[in-house]
């Protein structure tokens, strides 16, 4: 958060005149994230914030990300509640919907991986989000665990994806994913053709979901302890290894959850599941134990 805590952003600040800023959350695409409160009816909601000091590019497209995200309404996409620029603070900023829980990588790293059915039972979740973002031509880009929040019950957990401050619509009109020279998204879960600096399309956050799936089953991404370079690389060239032969509940990986997995992790796009909603269809099968 360094940087991003200035007079005008510390807590206790109202932003638009109607929200509260009290703790800091983190860092979203193009932006700092704020638990805050609803002035008035004390609603608590997440508050993103463009930095002052960010340039016209990246405001341009903090703008593109707020009218994108106004179009999504779905339970596993994060909801968009306002949008607005504050005058004192002379930026621009979104208001999210709260959403309490934990987010999928807090959620593996604390056991090392996740048994077949309960994985596949978040991952369709996630999936099914992507189906509805994709209907409404908008492309995620980055798709990770960090981005996956899993909310109660145990038995029957919700998952919101949330942060489409990557996301760019599906016909291609927009920057190319090297703007500013730097990648657009999280290396560990990119595409091969966003590696390769290339226009994400919807099989690019199909392939994210893979490599999102695979490090939920393993507790690691598919190609953990590269170089960067290395790491970009291995997502253009190298086949992603097998699941381990034994996942944390002792039990093998069915040959079909493998097979979903090469699917979504394919080299190309055209050799990925044809939509989200045929992912999220697989993945449910896997979670009702149908191999």
């Amino acid at each position: 958060m360094d940087g991003d805590t200035s007079p005008g952003l510390l807590p206790g600040r109202v932003v638009g005149g109607a929200y509260r800023l009290e703790a800091p959350i983190g860092r979203g695409g193009y932006g700092a994230v704020y638990r805050a409160r609803a002035v008035g009816d004390e609603r608590i909601v997440a508050v993103k914030v463009l930095s002052r000091a960010e340039d016209a590019h990246r405001r341009q497209r903090f703008a593109r990300e707020a009218r994108l995200a106004c179009q999504l309404r779905h339970p596993n996409l994060v909801r968009t509640l306002d949008v607005g620029e504050d005058p004192d603070l002379g930026c621009p900023f979104m208001v999210f919907e709260f959403v309490a829980g934990v987010t999928l990588g807090a959620l593996v790293n604390r056991s090392g991986g996740l048994p077949e059915r309960r994985a596949a039972a978040l991952l369709a979740q996630v999936a099914t989000g992507l189906a509805e973002a994709h209907r409404l031509g908008i492309v995620h880009r980055d798709v990770k665990p960090e981005n996956i929040m899993v909310s109660p019950p145990e038995h029957q957990p919700h998952v919101t994806l949330l942060d489409f401050g990557a996301a760019r619509g599906a016909d291609g009109i927009s920057a190319p994913l090297t703007a500013l020279g730097s990648l657009l998204g999280t290396p560990q879960f990119m595409s091969p053709e966003q590696a390769a600096g290339g226009v994400a399309q919807p099989a690019s956050d199909l392939y994210a979901l893979g490599a999102t799936a695979y490090f939920a089953l393993s507790g690691q991404p598919p190609f953990a302890g590269r170089p960067l370079g290395e790491l970009l690389q291995a997502h253009l060239t190298a086949p992603p290894p097998p699941l381990p032969a034994a996942l944390t509940d002792g039990q093998p990986p069915s040959a079909a959850l493998q097979a979903l997995l090469d699917a979504l992790l394919a080299k190309g796009p055209l050799a990925r599941p044809i939509r989200a909603d045929v992912a999220a269809r697989l993945f449910q099968a896997l979670a009702r134990g149908e191999q």
